[in-house]
């Protein structure tokens, strides 16, 4: 039996499509949707964003969860965190965490906070 050629499977090639999220944020888009790196053939696990309101303003997580990044965005409107979401989500100098699962306070908010 033949092997299928994954790289011409739709799903193989991207996570999803949302073209009016495309037209208004392609770097972020991209960053949600792309199911490769440009330099491999490997899958590249779905990122997430999540998005809420607390404390009178809006607040905005990014999990790269290929590459084991987080960075938290906050902003006064949702149009202000989806700005800077599509303004750093691609960036390699944004405001980046190693987003590591194996320690202890992974998941876990600080005291005070």
């Amino acid at each position: 039996m033949k092997r299928k050629d994954r790289k011409n499977l739709v799903g193989g090639l991207i996570h999803a499509r949302d073209d009016k999220l495309q037209k208004a944020y392609p770097a972020l888009h991209e960053w949600m949707t792309s199911a490769r790196f440009d330099d491999s053939e490997e899958n590249r696990e779905a990122p997430t964003l999540t998005l809420w309101a607390q404390g009178g303003q809006w607040r905005l997580s990014l999990r790269d969860r290929a590459e084991h990044l987080v960075m938290w965005l906050v902003g006064d409107t949702v149009l202000e965190v989806l700005k800077l979401a599509e303004s750093f989500c691609q960036d390699e100098e944004g405001p980046w965490r190693v987003d590591d699962p194996a320690h202890e306070r992974n998941g876990k908010r600080q005291k005070g906070h």
